[in-house]
């Protein structure tokens, strides 16, 4: 093993995140002495947000998270909190809808940024893709119970 390089010490969470931006771990830590941990109870920052759904998405969330006994909210984090990023998928933007429903949900800061990023690199708004990809899980949801029922 080559001796590593010692972690210098940071007077700030922001001087800390300048630094790991533009250095590589490997450099500093013994990766192969890590050690898989487990934190069961760590809360991670949440950010409200208000998304706007179309009626017929919503009463389709509406009936899933009720069949799984969690609020409609709790589901469409699970949902986006389960994407498999390095799958493609079919992006659509989604056609302006006069009767769509505002619904407030909280989400992990971490997934906030990501779909952010996610949306920016597609060139389009956070909160179309949010609705593209809640679309694509109902209809694999839907598709799954349909499947179950034959």
């Amino acid at each position: 093993m080559l001796n590593k390089k010692s972690v210098p010490h940071f007077d700030s969470e922001d001087e800390e995140r300048e630094f790991w931006a533009t250095h590589d771990s490997v450099d500093y830590i013994d990766w192969s002495k890590a050690r898989r941990l487990d934190f069961p109870d760590l809360k991670l920052p949440k950010e409200t947000v208000s998304i706007q759904l179309p009626k017929s998405l919503l009463n389709d969330l509406k009936l899933i998270a009720n069949n799984r006994d969690m609020s409609c909210p709790s589901l469409v984090e699970t949902f986006l909190s389960e994407i498999d990023w390095s799958r493609p998928r079919r992006i659509f933007l989604p056609c302006p809808n006069p009767s769509a429903i505002p619904i407030s949900i909280q989400l992990p800061e971490s997934l906030l940024a990501d779909l952010e990023m996610i949306a920016s690199c597609e060139d389009m708004p956070c909160q179309s893709l949010v609705e593209s990809l809640l679309t694509e899980r109902v209809e694999q949801e839907l598709s799954k119970r349909k499947d179950k029922s034959q």
